[in-house]
């Protein structure tokens, strides 16, 4: 039986935690309970707080004030291993396993079993064995991490944490980068553990999926704890207002309607012909002045390849590409950039962000790199990021862009990306996951920003994995199976049903065929 995230004594309790950097107050009064066996979801719009809880839970920081309890006992973590010794267990976002080692290697790295003071290996394996099936992963204990699709890493990340049986497991933001038959794996094991026992804090941008794993949830807002409760005592348009401090989002255009706003007599800016790279056979592309055209397919049929083989980070090994009536043929995304073409990549802190520089710093690289702005002084850096802060409403500490970029919530990294690429002035911007990771309210942001970029004129191209996104946005939609363009769809054929049929494979093209529908 499901546990009453109101009763008993919990087995995490945080009461009025407040945490403050400088001036600045991270959190002011957060309150969480977490019972026995359950899933709580964690909700808030990106700085909101919720890193910042994580990190005081998990022994990275220590709160200012307040309480932290485990099992109604008063505790203080001062390390991560306070934590753990508690019992707490967390899983980032980014993970942290080594694709050069095997699963078993991975398992039990820094507590190898010994025998003589010498790896006992044959014990390794079996101890990972055991656990892998112990938790239903059909994954084979010698197979190096760097085999494994992005989803098994994640599973194999979340065995990882749980290997000396944690009572309480943090899950950030596990399926942000996964497809929903990858996230149903992740949503499969979480029920395994919860139902022997474990709690879990859950962190998801995807609302819908709250309500598929999770049985209690609190809202942050500003540092505080805004709402709490039974999840099946809520909805998706209640968290939102609450998460939004009462006010209801803009709603979304519909598909409709942006389709009618295309600019499909346009003049053309991108023309790809057979274009192929080493992962992506041939793609036909005709994109126009104001188009937003997106990128659809199941995790790995290519959609990611074809944005870099368009913005010049996967080199043309066939057929040909034109901007603006000239051969385009980059070797690389900085010759890319100077043709116009600028790229905003899914891993943002891996290939998109200077983690070690500031955020003026940051939005500064691109227009400098493209000549836009020969030198760039402190004070033009400065005014430049600021220009750009307001414009997408950046939650900055006190509103300073000299703040690391680093020490920023996952949707204000997004945004800082962002503003790089429209710093550089492109006149094809390839977006791939423009809003992984980000809050319902930094997501309609970034749409209303791609839209009045497109209505300036600007052609955009999106890969996003959420359909619903896509059919948002876009006035045209490739669809990728295998690294093949199998569709481009347009009109009445953009429907969910229609997408996937094609996506999977399934679908014979009767609907629709594959020519360019420029």
């Amino acid at each position: 039986m499901t546990a009453d995230p109101m009763s008993a004594t919990p087995v995490l309790e945080l009461r009025d935690v407040a945490k403050r950097f400088g001036g600045i107050a991270a959190l002011s009064s957060a309150s969480l309970v977490l019972p026995t066996s359950t899933v709580l979801a964690l909700v808030g719009e990106n700085g909101a707080g919720k890193s910042t809880l994580i990190k005081i839970v998990s022994g990275v920081q220590g709160q200012d004030e307040g309480e932290v309890l485990v099992d109604g006992v008063p505790v203080r973590f001062t390390t991560p291993q306070d934590a753990t010794a508690a019992g707490i267990a967390t899983v980032y976002q980014e993970l942290s396993l080594l694709p050069g080692l095997s699963l078993a290697e991975n398992l039990v790295l820094g507590t190898y079993p010994k025998r003589s003071g010498i790896i006992d290996w044959r014990r390794t394996r079996r101890e990972a064995a055991e656990l892998l099936d112990e938790l239903g992963l059909r994954l084979r204990p010698t197979t190096l991490v760097a085999d494994l699709s992005l989803a098994e890493r994640y599973l194999v990340e979340i065995a990882k944490a749980v290997r000396h049986r944690p009572r309480v497991l943090i899950l950030d933001e596990p399926t942000a980068a996964l497809d929903p038959e990858d996230s149903r794996r992740i949503f499969d094991l979480m029920e395994t553990l919860r139902r022997g026992g474990t709690s879990m804090i859950f962190v998801s941008h995807r609302l819908d999926e709250l309500f598929i794993t999770s049985q209690a949830y609190m809202v942050m807002k500003d540092g505080a704890t805004v709402g709490a409760g039974a999840i099946a005592d809520t909805s998706e348009a209640e968290l939102v207002r609450q998460m939004l401090g009462g006010a209801t989002p803009e709603r979304t255009r519909s598909a409709t309607a942006t389709r009618e706003a295309s600019a499909t007599t346009s003049p053309i800016v991108l023309t790809a012909r057979a274009a192929a790279s080493p992962s992506v056979q041939g793609v036909d592309l005709v994109a126009r002045k104001g188009e937003i055209i997106g990128v659809a397919g199941l995790r790995g049929s290519g959609q990611t390849e074809l944005c870099r083989l368009l913005a010049g980070v996967d080199p043309l090994v066939a057929g040909d590409m034109e901007v603006d009536g000239r051969t385009y043929a980059p070797r690389g995304a900085r010759q890319a950039m100077d043709r116009g073409v600028v790229y905003l990549p899914q891993e943002r802190k891996s290939q998109g962000l200077f983690l070690n520089l500031n955020v003026a710093q940051n939005v500064a690289v691109a227009p400098m790199v493209t000549g836009r702005i020969r030198w760039a002084s402190r004070r033009t850096q400065e005014r430049l990021a600021t220009d750009y802060r307001e414009r997408l409403d950046m939650r900055l500490p006190a509103g300073r862009v000299d703040t690391p970029v680093g020490a920023l919530s996952g949707g204000n990294q997004q945004k800082v990306v962002l503003a790089r690429c429209l710093a550089a002035g492109p006149t094809v911007l390839v977006l791939d996951e423009p809003t992984r990771g980000v809050d319902v309210g930094a997501k309609q942001q970034i749409h209303d920003l791609i839209r009045a970029q497109a209505a300036e004129g600007m052609c955009v191209i999106v890969s996003s994995s959420e359909l619903s996104e896509l059919l948002a946005l876009c006035s045209r939609l490739l669809v990728l199976h295998r690294g093949d363009v199998v569709v481009t769809l347009a009109g009445d054929d953009m429907q969910e049903t229609t997408i996937l049929s094609h996506a999977s494979g399934v679908s014979d093209g009767a609907t629709s065929d594959r020519r360019d529908a420029s």
